[in-house]
């Protein structure tokens, strides 16, 4: 138990720090900040409780520019302002966190577009999501395995922006079938 103990107290700030630098990373923050801590836990606060899709959240943040960027890029900035508030639940407090995080982002040093990059490298595009198993299974029951072979080929690439990959970054679809893919498939 003591050693147990010993291991378990140095375990943990080290596993915090990691998490740490990894939130850093999904969020482009390359300078450390006393307050990025707390900056990703009100993200994954207002992600909770949105229901948003985490992956295309984080995928989002990318493309967020602060004042400072957006001044000559003719309205994308507010575009993508837009959208992540929407996927943030639309709230007082969702525009607040972003506020918050375009001025968090002004203390950095490094472009939007290298920020972005970075951000691309560690947030994947796409992951394997239950309504796009069920569609490849139920292909490959009919007897065509071809869904399965593309649906692997993505997944394969999951940070990729290229067409192929693209088809599989949708959420599922309102109304469809109910998903019947369990843990084992």
């Amino acid at each position: 138990p003591a050693q147990l103990e010993t291991v378990i107290k140095q375990y943990v700030p080290e596993l915090r720090e990691a998490f740490l630098a990894n939130t850093r990373a999904k969020l482009g923050l390359e300078n450390a900040e006393a307050e990025d801590d707390e900056l990703g836990g009100e993200l994954r606060a207002a992600m909770a409780a949105a229901k948003s899709d985490f992956t295309r959240t984080f995928r989002m943040l990318a493309d967020i520019r602060t004042a400072t960027e957006a001044a000559n890029d003719g309205g994308l900035a507010q575009a993508h302002r837009e959208a992540l508030l929407l996927a943030l639940g639309g709230t007082v407090e969702a525009a607040g966190w972003i506020d918050k995080y375009e001025r968090r982002l002004e203390r950095e040093a490094r472009p939007a577009p290298e920020r972005a990059a970075a951000m691309n490298a560690v947030n994947p595009r796409i992951v394997l999501r239950n309504h796009l198993a069920q569609e490849a299974i139920a292909a490959s029951e009919a007897g065509d395995d071809e869904p399965v072979r593309r649906l692997l080929a993505a997944l394969r690439r999951p940070y990729s922006d290229d067409s192929e990959v693209a088809a599989y970054d949708r959420p599922a679809p309102a109304g469809g079938p109910p998903i019947v893919v369990s843990c084992s498939s």
